[in-house]
């Protein structure tokens, strides 16, 4: 199935029957600092990264008004240089983003369920902090409706957004031994922590190995440098985000 392509589930997503024209998605799109051409447009239609356009009535060539957004997060992925096939294993991860930030919850083990489901190229993975920080509300553009998300963290605690400051999400990519079997922690990465990784635990995403294999949690966290997403700090890249 094309990701980008399920014209009715994004009517879903967005809750509404409210539709746009060409014109006005890439007009809405070039709004938000897309930078996409008509002949663009028609190549990530083709490709399966957002839906072709549907005649609703006497509209011809209608989107979802949803398809703004996708249209958005595929453009900056494919200017970053990431392939076609890589984006479309990033669709999965962004729909769920969008019944999400929609219900303010965001649960780590649905999103990593989703993640280790529909991702199998390194491009993807190591794509995937960014998908949590491009979908999350801008907290300069709507920092109230940031401060209203929380996030359920594998153990079934939670964290809110604005209610003790910063929250923590981890990354750990797993690396799979293809004779044993066994996958061990490779590389961790850590969003929003103004401290050293606290390693493998219920913050973590884990990420790079099929949904059917455990990770082990022996040195979890402990085999590599943690990494951040700001600029470099005591001679070492770390990966910080503000959410």
């Amino acid at each position: 199935m094309d990701e980008g392509n399920d014209f009715m589930e994004l009517l879903e997503l967005q809750g509404n029957l409210e539709m746009v024209t060409k014109s006005e998605l890439l007009e809405q799109a070039r709004g938000h600092g897309a930078s996409v051409s008509d002949r663009q447009l028609t190549s990530f239609a083709s490709e399966g990264l957002i839906p072709k356009s549907a005649r609703i009535g006497s509209r011809g060539g209608a989107y979802p008004k949803l398809v703004v957004d996708q249209l958005n997060f595929v453009s900056r992925f494919r200017q970053r240089g990431m392939s076609v096939q890589g984006v479309k294993e990033l669709l999965p991860l962004w729909r769920y983003m969008q019944r999400a930030t929609r219900k303010h919850e965001v649960s780590l083990a649905e999103f990593e369920r989703v993640a280790r489901m529909s991702i199998t190229t390194p491009e993807a993975w190591f794509a995937v902090p960014g998908v949590l920080q491009e979908t999350l509300p801008c907290p300069q553009c709507s920092h109230e409706r940031l401060n209203g998300i929380s996030f359920l963290m594998k153990d079934g605690s939670r964290e809110v957004v604005g209610a003790e400051g910063t929250v923590s999400v981890g990354f750990i990519m797993g690396r799979l031994d293809e004779e044993t079997g066994k996958a061990t922690p490779w590389l961790p990465m850590r969003l929003a922590i103004p401290r050293d990784d606290e390693g493998f635990n219920a913050t973590s995403v884990v990420l790079g190995i099929p949904m059917n294999v455990e990770l082990e949690r022996q040195h979890a966290g402990e085999s590599e440098e943690p990494l951040s997403l700001s600029a470099p700090e005591a001679g070492r890249d770390k990966v910080e985000m503000e959410v």
